[in-house]
């Protein structure tokens, strides 16, 4: 389902992208005359900006459409994937192990991807495009930076509502909706403790003062041997009792080397 998922989405992104190029052709046909405001009845032509404004527009909403395509046939959605020498590659066959120890993400991540995705992506894609008049340039950059950051917000929802961490003699196994990733023992590296709050307001401090209106952002990261960052896990994830356990069970290789 999630493959077939994958491939709907990108089918339609290149169908929209060329319906888009295809208009911002036609448009591009067209002679345009407009009327000066001040004086009714006199006529100028446009200057190059105004003939290939509309053009332009749809030219950028058929390359964000086309990005979208690509960025979404780069996704491991519907794979089983393994880490391995630095990279995921697709397993060959998916090994079900009973878990030891299984913790999901909290709640509040995935209400928060809702909450910015409604709040601020989608309110700037329909006001781009619901806005009469001609269609520009600048609409469509907002329609494109709207409409992306509203989805992508919708994945990561959907990603984290489904999301469990299990903990198994193969190693510590990430499942969603979209698939599954899994990093063997042998290539767990350990855990690292990340206040992303405060690397924030760290890059932040040299032009602007600390600010104490963002949120606390506790992450433990999942290493490999090499020190890599493999995935991180929010500190709330639950159960607490379980999750505690799994941090202690990955420290403990990490600690004897």
């Amino acid at each position: 389902m999630t493959v077939l998922l994958k491939n709907s989405l990108v089918a339609l992104s290149i169908a929209g992208a060329l319906l888009s190029l295809i208009a911002g052709v036609r448009s591009a046909a067209k002679v345009k005359v407009i009327e000066t405001p001040e004086y009714t009845g006199l006529l100028r032509i446009p200057v190059l900006f105004d003939l290939w404004n509309e053009t332009l527009g749809y030219a950028i909403f058929g390359l964000a459409l086309l990005g979208g395509a690509w960025l979404v046939s780069r996704t491991h959605w519907g794979l089983d994937t393994v880490w391995s020498g630095g990279a995921w590659t697709r397993a060959a066959a998916a090994v079900e192990t009973a878990p030891d120890l299984e913790v999901r993400e909290p709640g509040e991540s995935w209400k928060a991807n809702l909450f910015y995705g409604c709040v601020l992506g989608l309110p700037f894609g329909l006001s781009a495009l619901l806005t009469g008049g001609e269609w520009t340039a600048a609409r469509a950059f907002w329609a494109a930076l709207g409409f992306g950051l509203f989805l992508w917000m919708i994945q990561s929802a959907v990603e984290n509502y489904s999301r469990t961490v299990r903990l198994s003699g193969a190693g510590l196994e990430e499942r969603s909706f979209f698939g599954r990733r899994r990093i063997p023992w042998e290539e767990i590296g350990g855990l690292e403790f990340q206040d992303v709050r405060e690397q924030i307001q760290r890059h932040q401090d040299w032009r602007t003062r600390r600010s104490s209106t963002l949120p606390h952002i506790d992450v433990w990261a999942v290493k490999d041997r090499d020190g890599r960052e493999v995935f991180s896990l929010p500190a709330g994830m639950q159960p607490d009792d379980a999750f505690r356990k799994m941090r202690e069970r990955i420290q403990k290789p990490a600690s004897a080397c």
